[in-house]
């Protein structure tokens, strides 16, 4: 991401917009900002020593983060061909984000859990198992 400073040109198609809609809070010693989860924010310090500590609160425990999910996902699919890269859309939401209704809802319990959704933190060790041996 380009600095808010730098030229308009490389900032990207939809920058003047973003930027127009854009909020600004200066915070001084000792104040503290709650941005909701997955808004997109810019922070730039304005004094020579600054502490800026981030969290990315969710509920629950999933067996990994989702950036790392992200992360991994931009690696294996981004530059995939384009009927390839639709293959995995279409995969990731049916699985991940179920929009055709609950895939797994036809799977006793006891399967369900093997399949993604850890009623205990812990409980996604079979996934964490098969993650490492690929």
């Amino acid at each position: 991401m380009p600095l808010l400073t730098a030229d308009p040109a490389i900032q990207g198609p939809r920058f003047r917009e973003a930027l127009a809609a854009a909020g600004v809070a200066e915070l001084e010693p000792g104040d503290a900002l709650f941005i909701p989860y997955g808004w997109w924010h810019h922070v730039q310090s304005l004094r020579s020593f600054n502490v800026l500590v981030n969290y990315w609160w969710a509920e629950g425990s999933p067996v990994t983060s989702p950036l790392d999910s992200l992360l991994h996902a931009l690696l294996a699919l981004r530059d995939l061909p384009a009927a390839e890269r639709a293959v995995w859309r279409n995969l990731f939401d049916y699985y991940v984000f179920q929009t055709s209704g609950d895939p797994l809802a036809h799977l006793p319990p006891a399967m369900i859990e093997i399949f993604g959704r850890p009623t205990v933190v812990g409980s996604g060790r079979e996934i964490e198992e098969c993650i490492a041996k690929s």
